[in-house]
C-alpha cells in the first residue's frame, strides 16, 4: 500500500483543463501537485527544480509540442514517469505518445479507478521505498488563536523529530507578520521568506536552501518577514511553491502556521500530510477550536489528517477530557503538560526546551508525538476541492 502521495508536475496550454485535471486527481487523495505549467520550455525546469514521480502531460491535438517534451523528460529525468491525458485526441497521437516514452494515457474525464491503476503503475516501476524517500512530510501547527503555544510546539517539535529520526527537517515561519521561531533557537536571521519572494524568478532549490538559516545539524528554519509590511509580499503561490520545494530537500517540513485562515493559510494546511490542531481547555479556546474543527471537515480535511494537541493541561483545572472529546468530535491526539517555568526558561535562552529542560516531563510528550507524527504517515486528502473562505465562515456562522 503506497502511504506517501505521488508527486506530480502538470503540464498543459489550457488552464481551465490544467485546473480540472488537478481536481481530479487531488480527489484520489494519492497526489500531490508540486508544480503546474502552461509554458512546455519550462516544464523541464520545474522537473529539475521539483524531481517529482511524474510529469503529466496534457495533449493538444495534433501538436507535436507536447511529444517533443516527453521525448525529452525521459531522456533527461528516467525516473520520472510521463503520463498522458487530452480531450478528443486522435489515437494516432496517443500512439506516438507512447512511442515518445508515455507510461500511460488518462482519458477525459479523468476515472478514479483509471487513476488508481495509474499510480499503482508507477509505484510498481519505482518501488514503494523510492517513492516514500523522495516525498518529504508536511506537518502543519495551527491554531485559531493566540497564546496557545504553537511555536513553542514547532520548535520542539522540530527538534525532536530531527533528534529522533536524523534525517533533515525544515521548520517554516508563516506567521508572516510577527513570526519570531529565529529567537527560540536564540538566531539572528540574515535572510527571511521575503528574499525567497523577491528572487522568485530564479528561485531553485540551491538558492531556496541558501535563504534558510541553520539551527542544528540537519535543521534548518525559514524565518518569517523582519518587517511587517513584507508580510503582504507573501502570496499563495509562493508558499506552494516554498513548499513543495522544500519537501524534495527535507524529509520533514514543519509549518508554524499564523492564527488566521486566510489564503496563505489555507495553502499551506492543503499541502499537509498532517495538520496539529492546538487547544487551550479554557471555554472560548475550546469553542474557537470546536468551530475550526467543522471548517476542517467542510474542506474535506479527514480525521487521519486533523490532529487535536491540548496544550498546558493541568487536571486540576476541572475540565473532563472525554468531554472536550465530545464537544470536538474527534479523539485528543496528544495531551502537553503545564510546564511553565520550564518553557519560559527555554525561551528566554533562545534553546529549545527538548535540549535545554531535559527534565521537564514535557520532553518525553514532544518527543512521543515525535515518534507518532516520524513513524507514521498521513493523508493529504482534498476531495479535488476548491474553497473560499466567505462561503466556508458563511456557511459555518449561518449552522
Amino acid at each position: 500500500m503506497l502511504t506517501s502521495p505521488i508527486s506530480m508536475v502538470i503540464i498543459g496550454k489550457d488552464p481551465q483543463e490544467r485546473s480540472l485535471t488537478r481536481a481530479q486527481l487531488l480527489s484520489s487523495g494519492k497526489v500531490h501537485v508540486v508544480a503546474e505549467s502552461s509554458d512546455f520550455s519550462r516544464a523541464t525546469e520545474l522537473i529539475d527544480q521539483f524531481r517529482p514521480h511524474s510529469a503529466l502531460v496534457i495533449l493538444n491535438g495534433d501538436n507535436e509540442q507536447p511529444l517533443e517534451l516527453i521525448q525529452h523528460i525521459r531522456r533527461q529525468f528516467p525516473s520520472t514517469a510521463v503520463v498522458c491525458t487530452g480531450t478528443d485526441i486522435p489515437s494516432s497521437v496517443v500512439v506516438k505518445s507512447f512511442r515518445c516514452g508515455a507510461t500511460e494515457f488518462l482519458c477525459q474525464p479523468l476515472k478514479p479507478e483509471e487513476i488508481e491503476q495509474v499510480l499503482a503503475k508507477i509505484k510498481a516501476l519505482q518501488g514503494e521505498d523510492e517513492l516514500e524517500n523522495q516525498v518529504g512530510r508536511v506537518i502543519a501547527i495551527y491554531s485559531s488563536r493566540g497564546g496557545t503555544g504553537v511555536t513553542t510546539l514547532s520548535v520542539n517539535l522540530a527538534t525532536a523529530i530531527h533528534q529522533l529520526a536524523h534525517e533533515g527537517a525544515v521548520l517554516v515561519d508563516l506567521n508572516l507578520q510577527y513570526g519570531a521561531v529565529p529567537l527560540f533557537f536564540g538566531l539572528d536571521p540574515e535572510y527571511t521568506i521575503a528574499d525567497v519572494v523577491r528572487n522568485q524568478d530564479r528561485l531553485d532549490a540551491q538558492l531556496l536552501k541558501s535563504f534558510l538559516l541553520r539551527a542544528s545539524d540537519k535543521l534548518y528554519c525559514l524565518p518569517a518577514p523582519l518587517r511587517v509590511e513584507e508580510a503582504d509580499d507573501v502570496q499563495p503561490g509562493h508558499v506552494q511553491r516554498i513548499i513543495s520545494m522544500l519537501r524534495t530537500q527535507f524529509r520533514y517540513v514543519i509549518v508554524d502556521c499564523q492564527h488566521v485562515l486566510d489564503a496563505n493559510t489555507v495553502t499551506a494546511l492543503d499541502l499537509a500530510d498532517v495538520v496539529l490542531v492546538v487547544s487551550l481547555m479554557d471555554v472560548p479556546s475550546i469553542y474557537c477550536t470546536k468551530r475550526v474543527l467543522e471548517v476542517f471537515r467542510k474542506m474535506g480535511f479527514t480525521d487521519e489528517k486533523v490532529k487535536v494537541v491540548v496544550n498546558r493541561y493541568d487536571k486540576r483545572d476541572g475540565v473532563p477530557l472525554e468531554k472536550v472529546q465530545e464537544v470536538f468530535g474527534t479523539k485528543i491526539e496528544t495531551v502537553l503538560s503545564e510546564d511553565h517555568r520550564a518553557v519560559l526558561a527555554s525561551i528566554n535562552m533562545g534553546n529549545p526546551l527538548i535540549v535545554s529542560q531535559p527534565k521537564s516531563a514535557l520532553v518525553k510528550q514532544f518527543t512521543d508525538l515525535a515518534g507518532q507524527l516520524a513513524g507514521q504517515v498521513g493523508v493529504t486528502a482534498q476531495n479535488g476541492k476548491r474553497f473560499r473562505l466567505s462561503n466556508l465562515f458563511s456557511g459555518l456562522l449561518g449552522g
